[in-house]
């Protein structure tokens, strides 16, 4: 068990062909480099597998966007980045929900749509 500094910080993938966002998650460690996390999302691992690690790492960077002192904090920055940098399913992103403690459960549960753009909700793309 680790019972150093833990760091809190968002962060995204970033194709390195046209600077564009695919995907943002959050992370909690107690190492900023080499703990070999890159995220859990359901298309970011889609698109790893499909490539392999090492295709993977040749076209996407991974880079810390904002720190965070507490889980709120931690949350309300995943939201924003995604919606900052459009990386939702719904724009070409690999995101599958707002971000936060929420997800596609709670965006369904309360007639949520992303961006407020009238975009269909995920279970109706299913």
């Amino acid at each position: 068990m680790y019972k150093g500094k833990v760091w809190r910080f968002v962060y995204g993938w970033r194709d390195r062909i046209t600077w564009a966002f695919k995907y943002i998650g959050k992370h909690k460690t107690g190492m900023i480099q080499g703990d070999g996390y890159i995220g859990s999302g359901t298309k970011l691992h889609e698109i790893y597998n499909a490539l392999g690690e090492e295709e993977f790492h040749k076209r996407y960077e991974d880079i810390i966007l904002e720190f965070c002192f507490d889980k709120d904090s931690l949350n309300e920055a995943e939201i924003k980045w995604i919606d900052q940098e459009k990386t939702l399913y719904t724009y070409g992103g690999w995101n599958l929900s707002l971000g936060g403690d929420g997800g596609w459960d709670y965006v369904n549960q309360n007639k949520l749509h992303p961006q407020y753009n009238n975009k269909p909700l995920w279970s109706e793309i299913q």
